[in-house]
């Protein structure tokens, strides 16, 4: 289950770091 979390952990900074870039546009 950890590596689920990671893995998720990793999904969620991905979206914020898109949502970031597409908010700097």
């Amino acid at each position: 289950m950890a590596t689920n979390k990671k893995i998720q952990n990793a999904l969620i900074m991905a979206q914020l770091e898109r949502r970031s870039m597409y908010s700097q546009l």
